[in-house]
């Protein structure tokens, strides 16, 4: 389990703020819309930057807002399914 850091922008870019998270060395990033990367984008390349750091993605999340800047830990429950490449989870918060 990991403590949360919230980090609030509409999009992740690769200019901004992607390298500030990754200098700060976060493990993953939790987002509240389809894709980490700008709708419409044949290239992924914040996927490639993220996913090549080592970083976990999880995408299409909701109730963000209710978070805290600090004191949350989340936890992601993806069901095991072999060979998968993505997949569905239950993501919970739990609060300090």
């Amino acid at each position: 389990m990991l403590q949360h850091i919230v980090c609030r922008v509409a999009l992740l870019s690769i200019s901004y703020p992607l390298p500030l998270l990754l200098t700060r060395g976060v493990k993953g990033v939790g987002i509240d819309t389809f894709s980490v990367d700008l709708p419409g984008s044949d290239r992924y390349a914040c996927h490639e930057i993220l996913l090549g750091a080592g970083c976990y993605l999880i995408e299409n999340l909701t109730n963000l807002a209710g978070l805290p800047p600090i004191g949350a830990t989340i936890i992601a429950l993806p069901s095991k399914v072999a060979g998968a490449v993505e997949m569905v989870a239950r993501v919970i918060a739990l609060l300090s």
